[in-house]
């Protein structure tokens, strides 16, 4: 039973990973201990991320591992990394945290960010003040960059080993509330 009410979610499939590389591998090689098994991230209620192997799950109801999340608010989106080792988690308050997969967790590959920002409208005494808007979407290019959708009307391309944004659009006339890369790049 998952821990609080999902507020989002996202599939790896070792299938599809394996697909792009190549269409000859028939599907049993990839049920193979040499490939990895299709993998469920599920941020649910309560700041709980779950992480669940879906046909391993159905004989056991094991998860892989169940833990708080590294953000402190409602997750908006998940998305898995094209290398199936970790993922992006974004929030209504405007961050993204990058983890790994596993239960122990290295300071180096998890980390938090703040984005989706934008200063007030009117003059304030605090310049540095900024407003955050949830990141609504997430998604991650085959080599490796993600992209983010933000409340704010920006999308965002980054580079999560560098943990540097590499690019960003012209703002739209509103919030974003989903991004996707197409399939061939």
């Amino acid at each position: 039973e998952l821990p609080g009410k999902a507020h989002a979610m996202a599939l790896f499939s070792a299938y599809h990973k394996a697909r792009e590389q190549s269409d000859e591998i028939p599907q049993e090689d990839l049920d193979s201990k040499n490939h990895q098994p299709t993998r469920l991230v599920i941020a649910t209620a309560g700041g709980r991320v779950v992480s669940l192997f879906p046909k391993e799950f159905m004989k056991t109801g094991v998860f892989e591992f169940d833990r708080a999340s590294v953000l402190s608010h409602q997750t908006r989106s998940l998305a898995v990394s094209p290398d199936g080792l970790g993922f992006v988690n974004t929030s209504v308050e405007g961050r993204v945290a990058w983890e790994r997969f596993g239960e122990t967790e290295q300071a180096s590959d998890t980390y938090a960010f703040k984005c989706h920002r934008t200063k007030p409208r009117e003059s304030s005494e605090n310049a540095k003040e900024t407003v955050p808007h949830s990141v609504n979407g997430s998604a991650f290019h085959k080599s490796g960059a993600f992209a983010t959708a933000g409340g704010d009307g920006f999308v965002a391309t980054w580079d999560g080993v560098r943990k540097k944004r590499v690019w960003q659009s012209e703002r739209y006339g509103g919030g974003i509330s989903g991004v996707a890369f197409s399939g061939d790049g």
